[in-house]
């Protein structure tokens, strides 16, 4: 499903990607009660840390952004900015079932997790650098951006679906309450050992399948 480019590959060795696909009878909870019991131990869990940055996935993807010349303190790497939320005193995002689970997984393991419609994915999804010019409608917004040529970015044959690597999922391809047929993507860094980002994938096939309605996924890994 996923096809990292041989520039990515050579600039970002030792880099393992989980993808967790698969479909569901309906994006809904089957389980709502067990979900946000987890929701609430993880925050709590999150809220004992004294210094975030510190926290070596953290610090792992710092270092990984500005290896493609984007500031982390401006523009977040997601499960960072997931995690600043949650000790700010808010609670994890409600979005939808299937959203809920990978913010979950997410924080748990302080990994990006990020996730598309199957459906809406058009040809491969690849993991390369950005070209100048590229557009791409950021999630909930109408206007069009234009993506920095170099930055990383996911792409299928027609659109780009996540800018600088997991920033900003695309409107088009979302994840909505419709959608039934999905692929998830758990991003490990440079410095995040591989066994880490299996864990953080084979949980989040488990929760998928435990909280979600009639639910079936399987866990594939790309490597650098």
């Amino acid at each position: 499903m996923l096809k990292i480019s041989k520039e990515i590959a050579a600039r970002f060795p030792g880099v393992t990607i989980g993808i967790v696909q698969g479909e569901c009878a309906k994006n809904a909870f089957a389980d709502e009660n067990a979900y946000l019991q987890q929701a609430r131990a993880a925050e709590e869990e999150t809220r004992k840390i004294a210094n975030l940055a510190e926290q070596p996935n953290v610090a792992a993807w710092r270092k990984m952004y500005r290896a493609f010349s984007e500031d982390p303190t401006k523009r977040k790497p997601s499960a960072e900015a997931l995690a600043k939320r949650v000790l700010n005193g808010e609670q994890l995002p409600r979005v939808n079932a299937l959203v809920d689970c990978y913010n979950l997984v997410s924080l748990r393991n302080l990994i990006p997790v990020g996730g598309q419609d199957r459906e809406k994915i058009v040809g491969q999804m690849v993991l390369r650098f950005a070209r100048e010019g590229e557009s791409f409608t950021p999630l909930g917004a109408k206007e069009i951006q234009q993506a920095n040529e170099g930055e990383v970015v996911y792409a299928d044959a027609e659109k780009i679906l996540c800018r600088k690597w997991n920033y900003r999922d695309c409107e088009e391809a979302k994840i909505a309450e419709t959608t039934t047929k999905f692929v998830l993507v758990v991003d490990g860094a440079a410095g995040i050992p591989a066994e880490k980002v299996e864990g953080a994938a084979n949980e989040l096939k488990a929760a998928l399948e435990k909280f979600i309605q009639r639910c079936s996924a399987n866990t594939s890994f790309a490597r650098t």
